[in-house]
């Protein structure tokens, strides 16, 4: 099941993912031992006496022997490193889209970040039992089904999240400009300090021109603005714009617009809209769209609840 869900995952995180042969190579192993196990059951099915007996001398011999001791180990090693691929796969993709939509409240895909902790620890607790099965006592096999039924419910869990998640937003997404930021970068920490020619201009001047575009068009205050939408307006690409905002501003996309909508929020408050409107159709006045992405960024920029701050103001 790692790679399978590694793959699933992959093909979440980048929508241009496409299952091509090469992928193939990740289930060699689980065919290797679907037919190792095929084989056993063959070859001890026509052995006499096969019916009268729970196992085949091969399964005896092999599979409860030597072999079967290098397969598990061979599963926990294998289901460790895809775990460790997933989780960073997963990580890699909250940052991305960090640098790509001002809001991700309903792009942060927080039930994969469950299953994920829900099947490491059951890997881990698979892991305890195995060692507790070899070395301290022999456990039943109704001791040890706790850990298959509660596997098969976070499966299931995320194949029903899974289908049941409107991923659409992410289709067409490319992060292709990772390869931009490592050379720019890479020039940047370079002892010259000198910009290669294809991403060189006048960052500046690009900075002021954003601003003053932030102060005249407000595109904040569209809830579902992205990094690929604001470029257009500008007429620039979509790295010179990430660009301009990490190195001019020294912020990402999403903290970048989402200042914009707390000085908004911070402004109505002064101005006594909350006395026409509740703190969160204020929010939604401003950009902002869902709840707990306001409280989550209100917070974080202000250090202060939206209504720690409204009663901060009417202190004074």
């Amino acid at each position: 099941i790692g790679p399978l869900i590694y793959l699933y995952l992959k093909s979440i995180a980048n929508s241009n993912f496409v299952f091509k042969k090469k992928h193939i190579l990740h289930f060699i192993p689980v065919t290797l031992y679907v037919c190792y196990r095929v084989f056993i059951f063959a070859y001890d099915a026509q052995q006499p006496g096969f019916n009268d007996h729970q196992n085949g001398i091969l399964m005896e011999h092999w599979a409860m022997g030597p072999v079967g001791t290098f397969t598990d180990f061979f599963t926990t090693v294998q289901m460790l490193l895809y775990l460790a691929f997933s989780l960073q796969l997963y990580f890699v993709y909250r940052i991305r889209i960090m640098d790509y939509f001002s809001n991700t409240y309903r792009l942060e895909l927080n039930w994969i970040r469950n299953f994920l902790y829900i099947y490491s620890f059951l890997f881990l607790y698979a892991t305890l039992q195995d060692f507790v099965n070899l070395s301290v006592m022999e456990l039943s096999w109704i001791e040890k089904w706790w850990y298959q039924f509660f596997s098969a419910l976070a499966v299931i869990y995320i194949g029903i999240k899974g289908y049941f998640t409107d991923t659409s937003r992410l289709e067409g997404l490319d992060f292709s400009t990772s390869v931009y930021y490592a050379k720019l970068h890479k020039s940047l920490e370079a002892p010259s300090g000198a910009i290669p020619n294809d991403i060189k201009y006048d960052l500046k001047g690009q900075t002021r021109r954003l601003a003053e575009f932030m102060k005249r068009e407000r595109p904040y205050l569209k809830p579902d603005l992205n990094l690929k939408e604001m470029a257009r307006e500008l007429k620039i690409s979509r790295g010179q714009l990430s660009e301009i905002i990490n190195l001019g501003f020294g912020k990402n996309f999403n903290d970048f617009i989402n200042q914009y909508r707390v000085e908004t929020v911070k402004n109505m408050i002064m101005d006594g809209k909350h006395g026409q409107l509740s703190l969160l159709g204020i929010a939604y006045e401003s950009g902002f769209n869902s709840k707990a992405t306001f409280n989550r960024v209100f917070k974080k920029m202000t250090h202060n609840s939206p209504s720690e701050f409204l009663k901060t103001l009417k202190r004074q």
